[in-house]
């Protein structure tokens, strides 16, 4: 105990001793971290501006992007199952995409695109698989006249998607698509899914 006591006080008159030594170590200490501290507020302000600046820059062509999501075997099957993980999807892209970059967006789309499909109903578009023309259905959130140039017939309508089954659903087709196509306007084709389901179920589309 009596060499416990002596310690104490040794350290006790050597900390009042050279007071002015810790005064001058602490204060270096705290200004360091105060430094490095500042440093990273620093750093995300530059890169802030950098990012800002880049986009104010950037021709239209290069001043897009966007965030995908894609959907797997492991989701679930089940209508309300996929809905589910469909909203945790899009509130994922809102809480981690938009709201940080809305200071720099002008405006944004969302787009949903399904797997490929196979054509049925007229000759040209029944042909050998590995020839076989096939494509994808897209969604995006605000197509229409003021995104795009309707050459031929008419935007689809919601009710198109909402009859009863077995009713077409009118989509748009771009120049090219319709030229391969070799169809008309409001001529109804089938399409079934390309992956490789015994008898899959068709579907009318306009």
């Amino acid at each position: 105990m009596a060499m416990i006591r002596f310690a104490y006080v040794m350290a006790f008159r050597r900390a009042i001793a050279s007071w002015r030594l810790e005064a001058v170590l602490f204060g270096g200490i705290l200004l360091a971290v105060a430094l490095m501290a500042s440093g990273v507020i620093f750093s995300d302000l530059l890169s802030n501006a950098s990012l800002r600046h880049a986009l104010r820059q950037a021709p239209v062509d290069q001043a897009n992007f966007w965030m995908r999501s894609f959907s797997s075997q492991d989701e679930p099957a089940t209508p309300q199952g996929r809905r589910l993980v469909y909203q945790e999807r899009l509130d994922f892209a809102q809480e981690r995409v938009s709201k940080p970059f809305s200071p720099y967006l002008k405006d944004q789309a969302r787009v949903l695109e399904t797997a490929t499909f196979y054509f049925q109903g007229h000759a040209q578009l029944e042909l050998d698989n590995d020839i076989r023309p096939r494509g994808s259905m897209i969604y995006m959130s605000g197509l229409g006249p003021e995104r795009a140039t309707l050459t031929q017939g008419s935007w689809p309508g919601v009710q198109s998607a909402a009859g009863p089954p077995g009713t077409p659903v009118d989509v748009v087709v771009d120049e090219l698509g319709f030229e391969l196509l070799g169809l008309e306007v409001g001529q109804v084709m089938e399409i079934l899914p390309a992956a490789s389901f015994i008898d899959p179920p068709a579907m009318p589309v306009r």
